[in-house]
Formats: structure tokens, C-alpha cells, sequence
């Protein structure tokens, strides 16, 4: 049995390309397969992604929706210049303010031989085997 990569994505919001993006990502990986590995693909959501784009995620090919909450609470960082970038200016901590931090949930998933967090609007343009 071949080892499997995931695929991951962070989805914090609903919007008009974030599916479109996502099935790109999913097509564009199927077809520059792996010689090695076999591709999983996860959506780490954020609860105020609606069902509809959850069930459009599974529907162009994610394997896994998984609704996370924020890892920690921006308000109880200590030290006011951390603080304020994940709280003041959203735009500051990229481009989903506290949202970003969904990203650590990749490393949750375990169960795959390894884990690729990509943004959801990634192109794969060749295997990239020498994960």
C-alpha cells in the first residue's frame, strides 16, 4: 500500500473564488501524480464557512472538511506587539487576520506520511516527489 500525502487548505471565509481555487488545486495535483505517494485532500474550515462551500469542497474532491475552531484566543497573546497583529489591524497578520492560525492544524494530521499546507489558490505544475 502506497503512503499517502495530504493536501491541505485553510478556508476562513466564504467567497466567489475559494471553491474555484480549491478544484483547481485539486485537478492541477491529479494531474502531476505522485510516482510515490497517493494524494489526500483536506479543507481546514473555519466555522463561518457555510455548508454549501463545505459540501462544494467535497464535491471537486476534498476527502476531508474539517471545521476548526481558532487554536488560541488573539486577545490572551502576551505582548502587545504580537497581540495587535493578530487583533488590531487584520491585515497585518495576512490576509485573513486571526484566521491564519487555522494553518497550525495542519500539523494535527498525523495520520498522513506527510502533510503539505498549500494556499488555496496553488497551481502544481509537476510531481513533487522528493517530499
Amino acid at each position: 500500500m502506497r503512503k499517502k500525502v495530504a493536501w491541505a487548505v485553510t478556508m476562513t471565509e466564504d467567497g466567489p473564488f475559494f471553491v474555484d481555487g480549491a478544484a483547481v488545486l485539486v485537478e492541477s495535483v491529479r494531474r502531476a501524480p505522485s510516482l510515490y505517494y497517493d494524494a489526500a485532500f483536506v479543507a481546514l474550515v473555519a466555522p463561518r464557512v457555510s455548508e454549501r462551500s463545505r459540501r462544494l469542497l467535497g464535491f471537486v474532491g476534498f476527502d476531508e472538511v474539517l471545521e476548526r475552531a481558532l487554536p488560541i484566543d488573539p486577545s490572551r497573546i502576551e505582548g502587545a506587539v504580537l497581540r495587535d497583529l493578530w487583533t488590531a489591524d487584520p491585515s497585518r497578520g495576512g490576509c485573513c487576520g486571526a484566521y491564519e492560525l487555522l494553518k497550525l492544524y495542519a500539523w494535527t494530521l498525523t495520520r498522513y506520511h506527510r502533510v503539505v499546507h498549500v494556499d488555496v489558490d496553488t497551481l502544481v505544475l509537476q510531481p513533487i516527489d522528493e517530499l
